[in-house]
């Protein structure tokens, strides 16, 4: 069994993930074509081919950066930043469990995986579509921040988080305030300090923030809106009114 996906802009190239496990074969199987299927070249490398349970369903590519790929096993999800030279587990709170489809919405930045087992899984990869060998080879990088929107919710329902069986399901509303992610090299020293500032130099919010661990991912910090307060953006715009308060996260 396999499954054929074309790139998106290139179209002469697309991906082929396979797998066997039917005849106890639960090796991943993943190859790519640049001449419309002439020749394939493995693009496996350093996926794990000794677990019985990370032969491949899916493979997918980003629309807005060729290089980040995305494939799901029947026990995660991976990610390659190369174009699939190298591969990384994708392990931002998702459980181990088979992933037999991956979607990415073009608008909101989001990777949405179909999963057995634990419904649909839904991950921010604004700052991984960011990602190139330019941005990983510098010490500090700040990443485009996604539009960020203020909103007023009403009272809760008295009801918790499902609710009860048969009555009404309430769920949360996403994190309030705008997320700022950053990423700083493996061994930078200390902890980090974001200052938001308007056109004028004046400053909005300081955020203390995590710095680094073992590893140079990418970290976030979150901008929450509690109040209202005049801010010029520039001589030729209106003033609005808004006020940031920051907790880490």
């Amino acid at each position: 069994m396999g499954l054929v996906r074309f790139a998106l802009r290139f179209p002469y190239t697309f991906y082929v993930a396979a797998e066997s496990h039917r005849w106890n074969d639960f090796k991943p199987y993943l190859a790519v074509t640049n001449d419309g299927g002439k020749t394939f070249k493995s693009i496996v490398n350093n996926l794990p081919t000794s677990s019985p349970q990370d032969y491949l369903h899916v493979i997918r590519e980003d629309p807005h950066n060729r290089d980040l790929l995305f494939v799901g096993s029947s026990r995660t999800a991976y990610v390659s930043i190369d174009r699939g030279q190298t591969w990384s587990r994708l392990s931002a709170n998702l459980p181990t469990v088979p992933v037999f489809d991956l979607q990415i919405h073009p608008r909101d930045h989001e990777m949405i995986a179909a999963t057995h087992g634990r419904s649909l899984w839904v991950v921010d990869i604004a700052a991984l579509e960011q990602m190139t060998p330019k941005v990983i080879a510098q010490n500090t990088y700040l990443f485009k921040p996604k539009t960020a929107y203020q909103w007023g919710e009403g009272p809760q329902l008295n009801l918790p988080g499902n609710g009860y069986a048969q009555a009404e399901m309430t769920y949360a509303n996403p994190p309030f305030g705008a997320d700022i992610v950053y990423r700083l090299a493996a061994g930078a020293p200390g902890n980090v300090r974001l200052v938001v500032s308007d056109v004028a130099g004046d400053t909005l919010a300081s955020i203390n923030a995590p710095g680094v661990s073992s590893i140079s991912a990418p970290r976030a910090a979150s901008w929450k809106v509690t109040g209202a307060v005049s801010v010029k953006l520039s001589p030729f715009r209106p003033k609005i009114g808004w006020e940031r308060t920051c907790t880490p996260t």
